[in-house]
């Protein structure tokens, strides 16, 4: 069935901008050939010489105005043209995926990374690890046929717009992290995912609360169903604040049947995110038993684009679920 049986009526330039590549299952297992650059020419002895020393316009709010947003242009670092027409290839052109030069993290070094990335945007951290997993390998010197970068595949043209970002209702602020950094990387990919599920649970277009979502959001979905969200939660129940995504049901409220909880019980990834039934990946997005959840919403959107998802439905299941399965999968392996 469709990802959401009332889909979210937003025009936003800006979320097209951040659509990860994925090349991990493209990867041979020795890299993607041998490289030219060294990471000394991409990444200077005194810091990336392609990050901006302040961003080339305001920080974006969803909660005004939304203008339209250009692609910061930044110029591309020297590496080659890229083969993307097998049919007739550039003469000279470098096979892609393209190798920077030797990764130079352990990969215990680049799962702490991810790990911190996870706790400093609340996004549970083998969300981040299973998905960036599926997206490069875990490999922060790749880039994509796209020009897709690093460990979360972001986008090169669009990095600094990612960066600027900041939606203050979630918690979210403009950042200066740099795309070639192992740490920098991981942080952009979480706070991309982080400031999706806020937009999907109650941020929307408007710059929505939880407190007062803003329509077409989960949150406001079951508002309207007189359920609070998470409604897998009984009445009166305090629950830690430590989470942009952990809500505190009204005391007055009478929780029915949890839609929430019924999908969290019978699907294992919800559990080893790891998250709780105070947590709402596991609640259909529409307040409707059958529907697509937060977490399968995130997933999707953080690879196909919020807008292609709004109009189009999930269309890349299978990289939802590889990234679900691969959730319990670093469970099993006590990662």
């Amino acid at each position: 069935m469709g990802v959401v049986i009332v889909m979210i009526a937003v025009s936003l330039p800006l979320v097209t901008l951040f659509v990860s590549g994925r090349i991990a299952t493209a990867l041979p297992s020795g890299g993607s050939g041998a490289s030219t650059l060294g990471p000394t020419s991409i990444i200077a002895s005194s810091g990336n010489p392609y990050l901006l020393p302040t961003p080339t316009h305001a920080p974006i709010s969803l909660g005004t105005p939304e203008p339209t947003i250009m692609p910061t242009l930044i110029p591309t670092p020297p590496w080659p043209v890229f083969c993307t027409n097998e049919a007739t290839p550039t003469p000279g052109c470098a096979q892609c995926p393209y190798s920077l030069g030797a990764e130079t993290e352990t990969q215990a070094q680049i799962i702490a990374d991810l790990k911190q990335a996870g706790a400093d945007y609340h996004i549970p951290y083998r969300l981040l690890l299973s998905q960036t997993r599926d997206e490069s390998g875990w490999r922060e010197k790749i880039i994509s046929c796209s020009n897709d970068v690093g460990l979360g595949q972001i986008k090169w043209n669009y990095w600094w717009d990612l960066n600027a970002l900041a939606q203050p209702t979630c918690g979210i602020a403009a950042t200066n992290y740099a795309i070639f950094s192992y740490s920098g990387n991981a942080h952009l990919a979480a706070k991309l995912m982080a400031w999706i599920a806020c937009f999907y649970s109650y941020a929307g277009s408007q710059g929505g609360t939880l407190a007062a979502p803003a329509p077409g959001t989960a949150a406001y979905f079951y508002a309207q169903a007189g359920r609070s969200y998470p409604d897998s939660l009984s009445a009166g129940s305090t629950v830690p604040s430590t989470s942009l995504l952990t809500v505190t049901p009204s005391s007055t409220a009478t929780p029915p049947t949890s839609l929430c909880a019924s999908v969290f019980k019978t699907r294992r990834w919800y559990s080893d995110l790891p998250s709780t039934l105070a947590n709402p990946w596991s609640c259909p997005f529409s307040a409707t038993s059958g529907d697509h959840t937060l977490l399968d919403i995130t997933i999707s959107a953080y690879n196909e684009g919020i807008a292609d998802l709004d109009a189009n439905g999930i269309h890349n299941q299978n990289y939802v679920t590889n990234i679900e399965q691969g959730i319990s999968n670093l469970a099993n392996s006590k990662i």
